[in-house]
């Protein structure tokens, strides 16, 4: 079967910088631009971060099926065009004028520009991935992962000065951005190039669909850590005493190592077909985050900042772990197709949803008085642990399940002892 015609990397990778520069600060800003330009609460942050959850999870998992029926008279590479146009204008809502007190423009903003970043990223998945295969396809995936990691990290630190007080300037500079990054689209095919073999999965380790499914299960269950911490940063900076223009950038602690252990997946490659790699990733993701959380109890100073940016590097680096194995396996086992990329930010979709949703429930909580604000802390961490902790313990034991039946295979292999 032939792959068609291959976008060229340069082309990929300058558009996913780009576009992840804007989805980056949308995505991981939000609740800082909410708080700082509209006076969100902890409540309204926690609320936004759901909605940006149940949008993302509709497009993604609704961009393989949809684009599947109209493709026989739009190309691909024209729905990114207008995807990229949407995404633009999303941006200029908060820079319209409106009413003191009205918050209008950020609720339409991420309730519209969500759902389009659900339909861009299985599409550019599938460009990245489609017509490629081993090595190949393992390290175009790990390099694709340190670009629009290391944007999504950028995009904080360039819109740090912007955040306290011109946060409207910050989204609008992304929006042009995402124009600019049309141009790139000129160089990619109209098509989404097609997997090479279709027998591939016969071909594949025995391993490669069980290790899927492990991925699977640990992927949501990390953007839970990671989407229920997002919201809270900011008023867990407030008390550890940080100035907010410098919140954005700490908030960054997970994001950096996040992209040196995708770099570090990209030049060692040691991890494939292993079962370790997804246990590492999952104890370090719940170990960062009970560090993270806990972090602000320690008070303002250098002991809980130091214990707050511990804890998000090692958040990061399990993230890293857990997506890199996740989109290999997907995009491996999947045969590269819009769907299989729908599927894998589907799940990414679940955990941007289910982890507000725990800080939702523990905020409303404090401010009934059911419980002290104390603990707050003790609440999120028991209920995203709990799935972490459920996340890790079927990893395990689908670990020890794999190593049981690798050694009776060894036992009743000729030869064996």
């Amino acid at each position: 079967m032939s792959a068609g015609i291959l976008p060229p990397l340069w082309a990929v990778f300058c558009f996913t910088f780009l576009s992840s520069l804007g989805t980056g600060l949308v995505t991981n800003g939000a609740s800082f631009v909410a708080r700082n330009a509209f006076q969100f609460s902890a409540f309204d942050n926690y609320v936004l971060a759901v909605l940006i959850g149940v949008t993302y999870i509709t497009a993604a998992a609704g961009a393989g099926p949809v684009l599947h029926r109209i493709r026989s008279f739009v190309s691909e590479r024209t729905i990114l065009v207008l995807v990229m146009i949407g995404m633009a204008i999303c941006t200029t809502l908060p820079s319209w004028p409106v009413k003191p007190g009205d918050r209008w423009p950020i609720w339409i903003m991420v309730g519209v520009y969500t759902p389009l970043t659900g339909v861009l990223w299985p599409l550019v998945e599938s460009y990245v991935s489609g017509g490629r295969t081993g090595s190949d396809l393992r390290q175009t995936l790990s390099r694709w992962n340190v670009v629009w990691s290391g944007a999504v990290a950028a995009s904080m630190w360039i819109a740090a000065p912007l955040i306290e007080n011109r946060a409207n300037v910050a989204l609008l500079g992304m929006g042009v951005l995402h124009i600019l990054s049309i141009g790139f689209l000129f160089a990619f095919p109209k098509r989404v190039p097609r997997h090479l073999d279709e027998d591939h999965i016969d071909n594949l380790p025995s391993t490669y669909a069980d290790l899927l499914t492990t991925f699977r299960i640990l992927l949501p269950a990390s953007y839970v850590v990671s989407s229920a911490i997002t919201p809270h940063l900011p008023d867990a900076f407030e008390r550890l005493g940080v100035p907010a223009a410098w919140q954005p950038v700490l908030a960054s602690a997970w994001l950096l190592p996040r992209v040196v252990a995708f770099w570090l997946h990209d030049h060692t490659q040691a991890w494939r077909g292993h079962w370790w790699h997804p246990v590492l990733g999952g104890l370090l993701i719940l170990g960062g985050f009970g560090v993270a959380v806990f972090a602000p109890l320690l008070g303002p100073g250098v002991t809980g900042i130091t214990a707050m940016i511990l804890g998000l590097a090692a958040l990061g680096t399990g993230m890293a772990c857990i997506y890199s194995g996740a989109i290999y396996y997907v995009m491996a086992v999947h045969a590269s197709e819009v769907k299989a990329g729908g599927s894998h930010e589907s799940l990414v979709g679940v955990g941007y949803t289910v982890g507000p949703l725990f800080g939702l429930l523990a905020t409303v909580a404090v401010e009934k008085r059911i419980l002290s604000e104390r603990a707050f802390a003790p609440l999120v961490l028991s209920l995203v642990a709990f799935v972490a902790v459920c996340a890790v313990g079927i990893v395990i034991a689908r670990v020890r399940r794999q190593h049981r039946l690798s050694s009776a295979k060894a036992v009743s292999a000729p030869g064996g002892v």
